[in-house]
């Protein structure tokens, strides 16, 4: 059995792991390019919409805020080449957020495992006695 040419929203949802109202949102606010519709109006998407969307989910879960979503988006539809730049800039300030974000977390990380390791040695020694 081949694989479909275009998918509907719910069997991308599924594909994807979104909502079928968070990809509409996405669609809404311009985050597919290239989607097309059907004459009945339902969206048709395409393997690579498919993949765009894969990569936006991941985006969008790292914190990427919609506005630079939208901004790559629309660099993507102007033309890869002639944006690297402009797109490199986005995905490299996004990327030094995450790390200092990673930085942050590993901070806490240590604190509380201080408490943990604090209360072993409270414990340990609570047992000899």
């Amino acid at each position: 059995m081949t694989a479909p040419t275009t998918y509907t929203t719910k069997q991308v949802a599924t594909l994807v792991g979104m909502s079928v109202s968070q990809i509409q949102y996405y669609d809404h606010l311009g985050l597919i390019p290239t989607l097309h519709r059907a004459p009945n109006g339902y969206r048709q998407f395409t393997p690579e919409n498919v993949a765009w969307l894969q990569q936006v989910k991941i985006f969008a879960a790292s914190g990427m805020s919609l506005k630079d979503l939208r901004r790559i988006t629309d660099l993507v539809l102007i033309g890869k080449p002639a944006t690297i730049e402009q797109r490199r800039t986005i995905l490299s300030d996004h990327l030094t957020t995450l790390k200092h974000k990673q930085a942050e977390i590993r901070d806490q990380i240590d604190f509380i495992q201080q408490f943990l390791d604090d209360y072993d040695t409270i414990e340990k020694g609570a047992h000899k006695n």
